[in-house]
C-alpha cells in the first residue's frame, strides 16, 4: 500500500457568521509522499505548548499500512523569523516511529492511534506523552513516548489480543483512553471493551449489543461521563461512571 499525506490551511471562519463554513486551501503541501510511504488509516495531533513558551508546538502521529506509528513535529514560525514571501510559516520534521507489535511472519496495519490526555508534554524541549493503538491482528498496544530536543523515542509499555471471531483475530478498529488507565477499544466482531492497562489479561466489561463492527470511539472532550461509540448500523452514547457502562441508542 503506498499513501500520502498532505497538510491543509484552513482558513479561520467568521463566528459572526450564520453558517461558518471551513474553507481549505487548493494547493495543499505534501508532507509524506508515495514512493516514500506506505498507507495512513489514522492521525492524531498533540499540543506541545506550554505558558513557558512563546512558540506554538505540534506533535502529528500517524497510523500507517505496515504497521508503524510515525511521529511529526509542526512549528509555527515566529514573526521575526521569515519573509512572507520566500520562507514557509512552519517547519515540519519527523522525529520518530515504532516498531509494530508483531505475533506473526507478517507485520500487522495499524488501524488506528490516540492520545492520553493525561499524560502530556510539559516542559520545553523534555515531555512525555502517551498512545494507545490498534491493529488488524486484534491486537492493542499501549505506548510511552519520550520527546528531547530533535527526537521521539516510542517505547511499549504493554501489548495484548484484544478481539477475535471464534478464535481468529478481529480487526480492532478503534480504541481511546478514557481515564489514565482505562482504555475503550472497539472490534470488527462488534464488540466495546474496557480494559485496565495495568491488568490487560481479560477486559473489565464487555458490551456486544452491536450488530456490527465498532468503527469510533471518542470521549467527550468536556463531560467526563460521555462517550459516543459508532457502528455499522447505529452510533449511540456510553456513560461512564465507576466504569460501569450503559447505553442509549440513537436514532438515524
Amino acid at each position: 500500500r503506498l499513501g500520502q499525506m498532505d497538510l491543509h490551511l484552513i482558513k479561520v471562519p467568521e463566528f459572526n457568521s450564520s453558517c461558518m463554513p471551513l474553507q481549505f486551501d487548493k494547493d495543499p503541501i505534501t508532507i509524506l509522499e508515495p514512493t516514500s510511504s506506505s498507507g495512513v488509516l489514522d492521525g492524531k495531533w498533540l499540543s506541545m505548548n506550554n505558558d513557558s513558551s512563546a512558540d506554538e508546538k505540534w506533535c502529528f502521529a500517524s497510523a500507517h499500512s505496515t504497521g508503524e506509528i510515525r511521529i511529526h513535529t509542526f512549528q509555527v514560525m515566529a514573526a521575526d523569523e521569515f519573509r512572507l514571501d520566500t520562507d514557509p510559516l512552519f517547519d515540519m520534521k519527523f522525529i520518530g516511529e515504532s516498531r509494530p507489535p508483531t505475533t506473526g511472519s507478517t507485520a500487522p496495519v495499524c488501524l488506528s492511534l490516540s492520545w492520553d490526555s493525561a499524560v502530556a508534554y510539559k516542559e520545553p524541549h523534555v515531555g512525555s506523552a502517551r498512545l494507545v493503538s490498534t491493529y488488524s491482528d486484534g491486537m492493542v498496544a499501549i505506548y510511552d513516548v519520550m520527546f528531547s530536543d530533535s527526537s521521539a523515542q516510542l517505547v511499549e509499555y504493554d501489548s495484548w489480543k484484544a478481539h477475535a471471531i471464534f478464535s481468529t483475530p478481529a480487526e480492532v478498529w478503534t480504541a481511546c483512553f478514557v481515564d489514565h488507565n482505562v482504555v475503550f477499544s472497539g472490534g470488527d466482531e462488534g464488540k466495546l471493551k474496557t480494559w485496565d492497562i495495568r491488568v490487560t489479561s481479560r477486559p473489565m466489561q464487555v458490551i456486544d449489543s452491536f450488530d456490527a463492527g465498532v468503527t469510533c470511539v471518542s470521549p467527550h472532550p468536556y463531560a467526563e461521563h460521555v462517550v459516543a461509540v459508532g457502528s455499522c448500523t447505529y452510533c449511540l452514547l456510553q456513560t461512564k461512571r465507576s466504569i460501569r457502562l450503559t447505553h442509549t441508542q440513537l436514532r438515524q
